[in-house]
């Protein structure tokens, strides 16, 4: 796992991750206090337990589902508490990865060792190509900025995309304008059912802004057809 970026939060840094922290929780008891421990690698969280009183529930009352070590998963509710590790050792970090944001500009918190956490940063500090296009790693955005770069890159795909499906579309009326002149030279009372500029235009957007509607037939091509 990788830093692919550090973003300004509040006053400290989030971390943006090249992959997801995935936890394996398991069920330890520390100094008579019960615990689920989850761990992902350098990564740790911990949910304590204690009896929910009237309202006040863990997570609101929500229902949570773990993934176990063993391979099973299991349910809590109510009563298992997010809390600090009971480790030492550990720093409290805000985090998440790009797909993430790019669905929903928010960050999560969680807790790293403070060696692995401190590797990972220096390692990102001293890469010599950074993310985006950056000359070198080490970059660091402002809270907003970093939004920016991640939808513009979405965006940007996506106009390629467009503007791929555009020239293709151009391309086919072309070849139609074409065959339907020398058709009408060829012959003097060729009567090429007309298309109005709103099919053809309904088309060409079909083609460009669709990719699921990409097998529509081409007007152009039926009333050729029809005519000839």
């Amino acid at each position: 796992m990788k830093i692919v970026a550090m973003v300004r939060f509040n006053k400290k840094w989030a971390y943006v991750f090249d992959a997801p922290v995935c936890f394996q929780y398991s069920e330890e008891t520390i100094n008579g206090v019960r615990y689920l421990i989850g761990r992902d690698g350098p990564f740790v969280r911990a949910l304590q337990y204690e009896k929910a009183q009237g309202r006040f529930k863990a997570f609101a009352g929500a229902e949570i589902t773990l993934s176990m070590a063993d391979g099973s998963s299991r349910t809590v509710k109510d009563d298992w508490w997010s809390v600090v590790p009971p480790f030492s050792g550990v720093t409290a970090i805000t985090y998440n990865t790009v797909d993430e944001l790019k669905r929903c500009y928010v960050y999560m918190g969680g807790c790293v060792e403070t060696g692995a956490l401190e590797s990972l940063v220096s390692e990102y500090e001293t890469r010599t190509s950074g993310p985006y296009g950056h000359p070198a790693g080490g970059w660091r955005y402002g809270y907003y900025d970093f939004e920016k770069v991640i939808k513009f890159d979405d965006i940007r795909r996506n106009a390629l995309r467009k503007q791929f499906h555009l020239e293709r579309a151009n391309k086919h009326l072309v070849r139609h304008a074409k065959s339907w002149a020398a058709a009408a030279r060829s012959k003097p009372r060729f009567r090429v059912k007309a298309i109005s500029v709103k099919h053809a235009a309904g088309w060409l957007f079909d083609m460009a802004d669709s990719e699921v509607r990409r097998g529509v037939p081409c007007p152009a091509c039926n009333s050729a057809k029809e005519d000839v």
